[in-house]
């Protein structure tokens, strides 16, 4: 999969509520609003742009081995501030994957979290951190 390069910003990027997704420990997620493919990773106030950067040298390293992993697609400038563009995961219906936080029955996912960890060591894909969120 080939990364998709976006058009310069000159203007800041309006986000809302309505682009709202989720939350993690160190930034929020909001559905990019002309593309319903990728999100923007803001980070939350107080906190600097490292983690978005190790993500982004994270996914870089990666991204001519394997087509499992999410994107990096640039920069934006939004209203909420400078945001990391990256795929929006879904799932095999289309709909957006919802965090292991959110699944009522993990034990029906063990199967696929096997395999993603198998197709992660064939590759010699370096996973960090795991969590629920």
């Amino acid at each position: 999969m080939e990364a998709r390069r976006l058009a310069p910003q000159t203007f800041a990027m309006k986000l809302s509520n309505e682009n709202y997704l989720a939350e993690g420990r160190h930034r929020i997620i909001f559905i990019h609003p002309h593309d319903p493919n990728l999100c923007i990773k803001i980070p939350k106030p107080r906190l600097t742009h490292r983690s978005i950067k190790r993500e982004i040298r994270y996914l870089n390293r990666y991204k001519e081995k394997v087509g499992f992993l999410s994107l990096f697609h640039g920069v934006v400038e939004s209203n909420l501030g400078k945001g990391g563009v990256f795929d929006l995961i879904r799932d095999e219906d289309g709909a957006i994957s919802r965090p292991l936080s959110k699944e009522d029955n993990l034990f029906s996912l063990e199967g696929k979290i096997s395999s993603l960890y198998h197709t992660c060591l064939e590759n010699r894909v370096i996973v960090g951190d795991l969590n629920p969120k």
